[in-house]
């Protein structure tokens, strides 16, 4: 009887702690809701896109200390100079794979053992046949697999995604700012932003960033990721 009150225990203090982690603005070495004259003055590698009428500006930078190196490409969303939403892209260039089905499949695997990830860690917040990744089940060659799901603690909020089985990110952000631009509007324009800051010109540390790339990391490397 005491064995089994042990277990009930430990299955509280693992959801407690992990409902923690959205119950604050941290993320990983940034938090939400800094300045942006403080995130651009302790961060380098930052390009600058122009900011939109409605107040948004978006930042895109290389790594984010702390983060899991997988992780080799980070976007910074502010709203009215305050930060709201980092997103983290998979290093899944194209050049490290032998063609663009190589490169689907490593992505649609990442996103699947993250969606598994997420599962682990943040289980109590849902039910079953609300579980992220159905909707990339069974695809034979890995194409076009969209899907995205998203979890809203206190403070902040944790979602992953995948777009046309060549995208992948995780993201956080702070959840009072998705009653004005949703989730998904949120991914459509960091896509957005992210093309056009790639076609500028990059900065000296973020051409070292692309010089030393490393070989692709095993995708099930996703259900070991820390989601802070």
């Amino acid at each position: 009887m005491r064995h089994y009150q042990w277990l009930i225990m430990f299955y509280i203090f693992l959801s407690a702690d992990a409902a923690a982690s959205l119950n604050n603005q941290f993320v990983y070495s940034q938090k939400l809701g800094t300045h942006i004259e403080t995130v651009t003055s302790k961060t380098k590698g930052l390009r600058v896109a122009k900011k939109t009428p409605e107040g948004y500006t978006f930042i895109f930078g290389g790594y984010l200390n702390g983060a899991p190196k997988i992780f080799s490409r980070t976007l910074y969303i502010f709203k009215d100079d305050r930060l709201i939403f980092i997103n983290l892209y998979a290093d899944n260039a194209a050049n490290k794979f032998g063609g663009p089905q190589e490169r689907n499949k490593w992505t649609y695997n990442f996103y699947q053992a993250l969606t598994k990830n997420l599962e682990k860690n943040y289980g109590s917040f849902f039910s079953p046949e609300e579980s992220p990744g159905a909707n990339c089940e069974d695809y034979r060659f890995y194409e076009k697999c969209n899907d995205r799901y998203y979890l809203q603690g206190k403070k902040k909020g944790i979602g992953i995604y995948i777009d046309d089985s060549r995208e992948v990110g995780l993201t956080y952000f702070d959840i009072k700012a998705v009653k004005d631009l949703t989730y998904g509007k949120f991914l459509r324009e960091a896509r957005r932003s992210l093309v056009m800051t790639q076609y500028s010109e990059p900065s000296e540390d973020v051409k070292k960033i692309q010089t030393q790339r490393t070989n692709i990391a095993d995708p099930n490397v996703a259900m070991t990721l820390k989601l802070d």
